[in-house]
Order: structure tokens, then C-alpha cells, then sequence
């Protein structure tokens, strides 16, 4: 039986830890089943390095524009020629509308319609309206809703969704591409990077400056630099953009943050750190993904104390909660920097074991088939 697989990635920047690995890993297997697969990005995508990338290596990928009409137009012309089995799975929310009210019109059988809810849902009243149509009334009628955490599948399903179809489907991690760090790659990265190799180095990833909690990473900065330390002391901000800036400058922490753009290459960033500093008011992953790649290198974690975080501080003593406040965070930041050389590397090889244990790409891959097979049988197609 012919199979079409259709990935409507809504988001088109430089994407976050591992999506573009797990988008691989899917198509990967669409490849090995003989299905024919396709992933259209918004327009924006097309200036990323990893579009080319992916085009390079032979996945059929390419872009429409970000309109209502054109998402709509652009769902219609491909179920217009696709063979009878489609799955359409949509992400970041841009398609979800456009797949799921077409696939109400396809020509029958009707095709299985996915949406991935990946980021904490907003709670203005606007946003709150919206998400009563999306949820309560569209997407009844689609097949099923993932969420990479329990806390999020609660939220969806606050705002309207039947419980029954919205699945915790955790994010798989590249674990080859997050490996145990050596000291070569942390002096490599640290050359890269133009940091001192004798410096303590706390990184922090703030796109949503806000909702990562870029503020209470600053301000536990702000308390360590006040303390004698014979180490120079380095904060790495990633995506922290103007705001990090202004605020570090404000606290006076100005000479010890460095602000760097957004970037692909995370693990060299990972690399360079001494610890991942996790400061998030919500996350929207079970760990989030700086959490699983920072344990899967081998890097300790010092995190707010949220679901998805406490969810690896139970399973890995290599992630440490604190209280939302700098000096919570401080002092956890301090005591996992004082642990014995012994004890470190005990939690980091335990944590990476976690990682690669429970978190594999593979067991990503094979949950996610499972739930495309199960709506292509109700839809009729028994040769799967």
C-alpha cells in the first residue's frame, strides 16, 4: 500500500536542540517502509542552513508562506494529489487549522490528521478564545494530540481537547550527537568560543526570555560574582538578545555575560559549560531539550523546580532543583560546583546512562509509527 507522509513544520528558525535530528530519524523511517514523505517549513525556513541540509541529503522538503490562505491552499494541493493513504502531522501550530479542516473535505477514506503541541500554551484571554476553538472544536475531530510532557497534555486538555487523544510523547535525543563530553571537546569549544579554559562557564538558553526565566539566571550571576572565587566567572547566554544585555548591565555583571546569538550547533555550546543553568517559569518537554542534552554530555543541571524539570531531577542526581529565586539558584549552582571530581563524574556517566537508556531516538521513532499504523488500520488500510 502507497503511504504519504506529510510533516507541516510550522516553525521556521533555527530550531531548538533536537528537532531537526528527530525530523531526520522520522523521515529515516518513512524511507525504510517505502512510504513516500514530504515537510513543508514556513517561507522563512529557506534562509537556515539546515534547509539546505536537508535538501543536500536527499529529504524532500520546501516552503509556503505563513498566511491563513496560503497554509490552507498549499494543505488542499497536496491531498488533491496524494495517493489514498496520507498522515498529515502538523507542528508549532501555524498548520494545524488548514490539515485538520481539509482533511474534513478529503476524498475518502478521510486522512489521519496529528497535531504536536510543543511550547507551554499563553494564558491571555485572546490566546485562552482561540485555544477553545482549536482544541474543543477543530480538533475533535483529528486523530490525536502530542504533547512532549504531562504538564503541557494538561494544559491542552484545560483548554478544550478530549483527554483521550492527547498522548505524552516525550522528545527522543541524538545521543550520538550528545555524547559523553571529552576535555579535548571542552577546550576545543572553549578556543571556539574565545572563553578562558580556567573559568567557571554557566550556560543558560533564553528565546523566550521571559519563560526561560533569563531574569533569575542574572540575577543568581549576579550573586555568585559577589563572592570571592579564584576562577574567572563566565555566563553564556544563547538567544538572550538585547534584553540579556540590558539587564546584565544593569546588574553590573556586564564584563561576566556573554551574549551569543542563536545557533545549530548547541553542542558546542554544551561542551564548553560547566553547567547548564535551567531557570524556565514553564517548559513544554519531559526533560526539556537543554536538560536531556546537557545530562546526555554529561554536563550537571541546576533547574527551577517545574514538572518537566523535576521529572529528571527524580530519575538523575546530575540535575538539582531550586526555588524560582537568584539566590535559590546560586546556591544550588555552588554546591553542585563543590561536589568531589569522584562524585561528578559518577552523576554525569549515571546520567548519561538515563539518557541514552530512556530518551533514544529510536523508541521516539517507533512510539510515534505505532500511532500512525493504529489510524491508518481504523482508516481501513490494512497493509501496514
Amino acid at each position: 500500500m502507497q503511504v504519504k507522509l506529510v510533516w507541516l513544520m510550522g516553525y521556521g528558525g533555527p530550531y531548538p536542540g533536537s528537532s531537526i535530528p528527530l525530523l531526520r530519524a522520522a523521515l529515516d523511517e518513512a524511507d525504510r517502509r517505502d512510504w513516500e514523505s514530504l515537510v513543508v517549513f514556513g517561507e522563512e525556513a529557506a534562509a537556515r542552513p539546515w534547509f539546505s541540509e536537508l535538501r543536500d541529503d536527499g529529504y524532500r522538503v520546501e516552503t509556503t508562506g505563513s498566511s491563513p490562505a496560503q497554509t490552507f491552499a498549499r494543505v488542499g494541493s497536496i491531498l488533491g494529489s496524494a495517493p489514498q493513504a496520507t498522515i498529515l502531522h502538523t507542528h508549532y501550530s501555524r498548520f494545524d487549522m488548514a490539515a485538520a479542516l481539509r482533511s474534513l473535505f478529503a476524498r475518502p477514506p478521510r486522512p489521519p490528521v496529528f497535531w504536536h503541541v510543543r511550547t507551554a500554551l499563553q494564558g491571555s484571554a485572546a490566546k485562552r478564545a482561540r485555544n477553545a476553538v482549536r482544541f474543543g472544536l477543530v480538533g475533535r475531530s483529528i486523530d490525536a494530540i502530542f504533547t512532549p510532557s504531562s504538564d503541557l497534555r494538561d494544559q491542552v486538555i484545560a483548554r478544550g481537547a478530549a483527554s483521550g487523544k492527547v498522548h505524552v510523547l516525550p522528545h527522543g535525543l541524538d545521543t550520538d550527537r550528545f555524547s559523553r563530553r571529552t576535555e579535548a571537546e571542552r577546550s576545543a569549544a572553549r578556543r571556539e568560543l574565545g572563553i578562558d579554559e580556567n573559568a567557571t562557564v554557566l550556560l543558560h538558553f533564553g528565546w523566550d526570555w521571559h519563560r526561560k526565566g533569563g531574569d533569575l539566571f542574572l540575577e543568581a550571576v549576579r550573586q555568585l560574582a559577589r563572592g570571592a572565587r579564584d576562577r574567572p566567572l563566565v555566563a553564556l547566554s544563547s538567544q538572550g538578545g538585547e534584553e540579556a544585555r540590558s539587564l546584565a548591565k544593569q546588574l553590573g555583571i556586564e564584563e561576566q555575560v556573554v551574549v551569543l546569538p542563536a545557533t545549530d550547533r548547541v553542542e558546542v555550546l554544551h561542551a564548553a559549560a560547566d553547567l547548564v543553568v535551567a531557570s524556565s517559569r514553564a517548559e513544554g518537554g519531559m526533560p526539556p531539550f537543554a536538560v536531556a542534552e546537557a545530562l546526555s554530555r554529561g554536563t550537571p543541571v541546576v533547574a527551577t523546580d517545574i514538572p518537566d524539570h523535576a521529572y529528571a531531577a527524580e530519575r538523575t542526581a546530575a540535575c538539582r532543583l531550586a526555588a524560582h529565586t537568584g539566590g535559590a539558584i546560586a546556591d544550588q549552582i555552588v554546591a553542585t560546583l563543590e561536589r568531589s571530581p569522584e562524585v561528578a563524574a559518577a552523576e554525569a556517566e549515571e546520567a548519561n546512562a538515563w539518557i541514552v537508556r530512556e530518551k533514544s531516538m529510536s523508541a521516539w521513532v517507533s512510539a510515534m509509527f505505532g500511532y500512525y499504523d493504529d489510524a491508518l488500520r481504523r482508516r481501513g488500510h490494512h497493509g501496514v
